[in-house]
């Protein structure tokens, strides 16, 4: 074999030039080059991720149950437009983008995110902010080669319309649905601050950010979030601690369509899901690809439940609503009660009723657990992938995912003891020894089959 020799045949061929200085000789490109597009590509990427987690931060602020149904799929489709962008950003080097802002980008976030008052803020956001980016996305592509850029030119031309979409849909929604400033003077300020600094800026792409410019002051000096101390909820909701127990709660309680009200109350985990978004930091960017869409399926989950209860003939004053009003602090533990106990539980009571829906002839409720189980198997799902990292990078623990769901159903039986609820499934925790009650937590179906809903089905 002959040796592979360093040198060509090929006259001329430069050799060690130092990247400086090939830069230099590149001048004014004419076009982008595939080092200019990482930089553009790792820019909207955090643009879209911080818009994102600034709504996450914002909703439990917001007092209206169709805001917190609603919103949260503008979270999904900002971290599926990062999604996109990152595919291609990857093909492009052999290093992860930062999806966290930095410099001038991240100083814009911090400045707007400190608002007076929940709806003041998601108003500015979608009303100003998302349609600079829109603009920024249509600078983006004015400055691609129709052949040189065109897989990035791909995802451009589908991300700029769905931001458009989104615009054009939050206009409509925030007519439809006003939610009153707390103090209309001031919000009229943060708006217009947030109108200046866009002003100042001179557009959202990242030449925009690096060109000198001084930020305005925002007028807002004892912002109400994000992440609010405590939840702003919809003042048209009776809201209790725990589920009702009778039907003066729960008019559908010892029924079959018990299942639709179940449904309906899923709303309850978005403002804490939201906390997390906001708050969980350190975890990789598909992470909150996946969250978001696991948040957006718990308001599609409550919207059918809700729809539903309309159909059959109730309002939502006809029940009680379990909801806590304080900020959640704990993020591992409640993802972990969330996927590895509360929805893994869920199964045997959805799924059984799908049929008894059927032979009642309600195929309309019947379609609720039909949907909700094949998303909460994506849920689980989830729940095994990220539950042992977000332990790892929470608490530096590296618990297996069995240990982690044995130490949350212990604790869930612990608190339900401790709760002072006279319910059945109190009762007979109660009434078992502690070794007893270890075996059940040992025992995935023992334990689902303990705290599982005290529900008559055999009742329409």
């Amino acid at each position: 074999m002959l040796p592979i020799k360093k040198d060509t045949f090929i006259k001329g061929l430069p050799h060690g030039i130092p990247a400086v200085e090939e830069d230099s000789l590149w001048g004014d490109s004419i076009a982008l080059r595939p080092k200019d597009h990482k930089r553009w590509l790792a820019h909207f990427i955090s643009m879209e991720y911080a818009m994102a987690r600034l709504l996450a931060g914002w909703i439990p602020g917001c007092g209206s149950l169709e805001w917190k149904l609603q919103l949260p799929r503008l979270m999904w489709e900002h971290m599926q437009r990062a999604r996109r962008l990152r595919d291609r950003f990857d093909e492009l080097s052999a290093t992860s983008a930062a999806i966290t802002p930095a410099g001038p980008v991240a100083a814009f976030f911090e400045g707007i995110a400190k608002s007076d008052h929940g709806p003041s803020f998601v108003t500015a956001l979608l009303g100003q902010v998302v349609p600079a980016l829109s603009r920024a996305y249509g600078t983006y592509i004015s400055r691609c080669d129709e052949i040189f850029d065109a897989p990035t030119l791909y995802i451009l031309r589908i991300n700029q319309p769905e931001v458009d979409r989104a615009a054009a849909w939050a206009g409509q929604f925030l007519a439809a649905n006003p939610l009153p400033a707390a103090d209309p003077a001031l919000s009229e300020s943060y708006a217009r601050y947030v109108r200046e600094y866009l002003s100042t800026l001179g557009g959202l792409t990242p030449d925009d950010f690096e060109t000198p410019s001084t930020a305005p002051v925002n007028p807002v000096k004892v912002p109400a979030g994000p992440n609010p101390a405590k939840r702003s909820q919809d003042p048209h909701m009776k809201l209790v601690a725990g589920f009702p127990s009778t039907k003066e709660g729960n008019p559908t309680k010892f029924s079959l369509r018990e299942i639709v009200y179940h449904n309906a109350t899923e709303w309850q985990v978005i403002d804490p899901m939201c906390e997390i978004f906001y708050g969980l930091s350190g975890m990789p960017m598909d992470f909150f690809v996946d969250f978001s869409r696991h948040i957006w399926d718990e308001c599609r989950h409550s919207m059918m439940g809700f729809r539903r209860l309309s159909e059959l003939g109730y309002s939502i004053g006809d029940f009680n609503w379990s909801h806590g009003t304080d900020r959640l602090t704990v993020f591992e533990d409640y993802f972990a009660g969330l996927t590895l106990v509360g929805e893994a539980c869920s199964f045997t009571r959805k799924k059984g009723s799908i049929p008894l829906f059927l032979k009642a002839g309600d195929a309309k409720s019947a379609m609720l657990p039909e949907v909700d189980c094949a998303d909460e198997q994506l849920h689980v799902t989830y729940g095994h992938k990220w539950v042992t990292k977000i332990y790892e990078c929470v608490k530096g623990k590296s618990d297996s995912r069995e240990e982690i769901a044995r130490t949350q159903r212990r604790g869930f039986f612990k608190s339900m003891l401790a709760s002072g609820d006279q319910g059945e499934a109190h009762q007979m925790l109660a009434q078992l020894d502690e070794k007893t009650r270890e075996d059940l937590v040992n025992s995935f179906s023992g334990f689902c089959g303990t705290i599982e809903f005290k529900m008559d089905m055999t009742v329409y």
